[in-house]
């Protein structure tokens, strides 16, 4: 008489592609609404468009990025009008508003020292190099690429992603739904 050992087992690896593949889906959709979310819900003025543009979502399995949605590709985001500024103590800067086109001249030293790239090219090199404190399961990320976002946040009360971090929960719970 044989055992069903090797039937129970097959079942698990099924069963494990299917989990797999449906924790995804929801992850994916719930990166959309987040996503969503964080573009309708912002404060702050797209000065050069790279904040907007940067918006990032890295989906993670097992400690490793599994996937990235970015708004700008989702939404089809103009690109930015130039790189970040960057803090200079004396200087200025004429900046192609991002939204409306008119020029502009900004105080750099009004603004916070940056990398001087573009914000995507900045989320995106910090979700390929972020290491999750927890390695098993799944779990997502949600950030900017400039580094003033804490600074809009902090200094002028903005919302940048602080509204969109503190629904994050209910979003995951509601796109949740039962294995088929």
């Amino acid at each position: 008489m044989g055992t069903n050992t090797k039937a129970l087992n097959e079942g698990f690896k099924t069963f494990k592609k299917l989990m797999d593949t449906q924790m995804m889906d929801v992850l994916t959709n719930a990166s959309y609404k987040l996503l969503v979310d964080a573009e309708f819900s912002k404060e702050f003025q797209n000065l050069t468009g790279n904040t907007i543009t940067s918006y990032m979502v890295g989906i993670f399995k097992k400690g490793k990025l599994a996937r990235t949605i970015a708004l700008k590709d989702m939404d089809h985001l103009p690109n930015p009008t130039r790189r970040k500024l960057s803090y200079k103590k004396d200087g200025v800067a004429i900046v192609e508003e991002y939204m409306t086109g008119r020029e502009r001249i900004v105080r750099l030293k009004d603004v916070v020292e940056t990398d001087k790239m573009y914000g995507y090219t900045t989320a995106k090199r910090f979700l390929t190099t972020y290491k999750p404190e927890v390695y098993k399961g799944y779990g997502i990320v949600i950030c900017t690429g400039t580094e003033y976002s804490d600074f809009l946040e902090d200094m002028y009360g903005l919302n940048v992603l602080t509204e969109t971090f503190q629904i994050s929960p209910r979003v995951l719970a509601q796109s949740l739904r039962p294995i088929e």
